[in-house]
């Protein structure tokens, strides 16, 4: 079944003719409440961001849209209010992807009024069966402007633009489907039967935690509960490599405790295993992030610098990328925990989430603290929106991860479930 979404700014009828032309059934809602669990959505749009978010506000939609999980399609205005803000009517928008929605400047025609090509970026369903560079049908006078892990498409007018988006469920086209032909129909064809079918592939990252050089656990953070597992950290590393890691989590706890990089010489060993790794512990200034980026660790984790240094946070997002540079989200009390979790802080975690997203952080790590070390299982319902989330803490069987996979996890972090044999790692990368 394909639900339309009503909230008077859709351009529902060519999407419906669309859809009766391809033989899909189809129902158009204009209430929350009627949205099915087992439906794929579809999110037209034409008009103004301010009234089309007021009408969305009216009708209880802006809640609930960014919670979703089914398979979703915004389409134009659509696509555009699935960001964080639009300069049109100065809107905050519903904030499922980070970003923000400009209007064209410059010596051209606006409207963009026409045909214009869509390269594919990241060869989705969306596009499958579509050749590069074909040609749809476009009507906008604003673009968006995001991070390039959510880009499936690209086109060019007065200058590079992005035209199609995806962050986990969500998919939105800046152009036209229902107006494009056979290739348009062959988009809305690909949706409706090919998008969604199969879970998103899921990160499992093997944690290694160093105190002394020494590969250890600890239990929720409290470092007068150490338990050691290998005097060598590299050679647990390519133990994970065999059994099928992609990345390594590598946390040093004494950087951590003492607030600048301890174990340099053990992370140099561990890059040299030959697969990717996160590094955090003890990061909070400028020259240890340096360093490490330059190391080719893949990325780095800030935790404590992420609190009380954003103009920190900034800068390396700015220089390195913000595929480079995840945020620790550490959670102790509904406040966000610092300096190696020994403190924390008055930050709570909403605001601490809003602030994150206004400067451009795409990846976030969310710990549990209460759990951590426990293997006790986990307990969250819900992830937040507008990022990639990795979930940590409390990671304790294949359920959990198939759990956090439907709601919407990107990745896992599992420490002493891999250690203690409640988890087999090749099977958990297999799940």
């Amino acid at each position: 079944m394909i639900q339309i979404i009503d909230y008077g700014a859709g351009n529902l009828k060519s999407v419906a003719n669309a859809l009766e032309k391809l033989g899909f059934n189809y129902e158009i809602i204009g209430t929350p409440e009627k949205l099915r669990d087992d439906a794929k959505i579809i999110f037209p749009g034409v008009g103004a961001a301010g009234s089309a978010m007021l009408n969305l506000r009216k009708s209880g939609f802006d809640k609930v849209i960014p919670t979703l999980r089914n398979p979703f399609l915004g389409i134009c205005l659509g696509m555009q209010l699935l960001l964080d803000y639009s300069e049109e009517d100065d809107t905050k928008c519903l904030g499922v992807i980070n970003g923000k929605v400009k209007k064209f400047t410059g010596d051209i025609k606006v409207p963009q009024i026409g045909w214009n090509t869509v390269s594919d970026e990241q060869n989705d369903e969306l596009f499958a069966g579509i050749a590069d560079e074909n040609y749809f049908y476009f009507l906008n006078s604003y673009y968006v402007d995001c991070g390039d892990r959510y880009v499936l498409g690209r086109s060019n007018y007065g200058g590079e633009f992005v035209s199609a988006v995806k962050m986990g469920n969500f998919y939105g086209v800046q152009f036209h489907p229902e107006k494009s032909g056979e290739i348009g129909l062959k988009l809305l064809s690909n949706f409706c039967e090919r998008v969604g079918l199969q879970p998103p592939p899921m990160l499992i990252l093997p944690a290694i935690d160093i105190i002394g050089g020494k590969c250890v656990r600890l239990t929720k953070g409290d470092y007068s509960q150490v338990k050691e597992y290998s005097a060598n950290p590299c050679e647990v590393a390519r133990k994970f490599k065999e059994a099928g890691a992609e990345m390594l989590h590598v946390v040093d706890l004494d950087g951590a405790r003492e607030g600048r990089i301890v174990n340099m010489n053990i992370i140099k060993e561990l890059v040299g295993v030959g697969l990717p790794i996160q590094v955090g512990g003890g990061i909070r200034d400028y020259e240890s992030a340096k360093k490490l980026l330059n190391l080719d660790v893949s990325r780095i984790i800030l935790g404590t610098a992420a609190v009380n240094d954003q103009d920190l946070l900034k800068r390396l997002i700015a220089e390195f990328g913000a595929d480079r540079v995840v945020i620790s989200v550490d959670i102790k009390d509904g406040k966000i925990a610092v300096k190696g979790w020994e403190e924390v802080s008055d930050v709570s975690v909403e605001d601490f989430l809003e602030k994150l997203g206004e400067l451009g952080v795409e990846t976030i790590i969310v710990t549990d603290i209460s759990r951590d070390g426990m293997l006790e299982g986990v307990k969250i319902k819900s992830l937040p929106n507008g990022f990639e989330v990795i979930v940590a803490g409390g990671v304790t069987s294949i359920e959990d991860i198939v759990k956090l996979r439907e709601l919407g996890a990107g990745g896992v972090i599992i420490g002493k479930a891999l250690y203690e044999g409640k988890i087999d790692l090749n099977q958990a990368i297999k799940c």
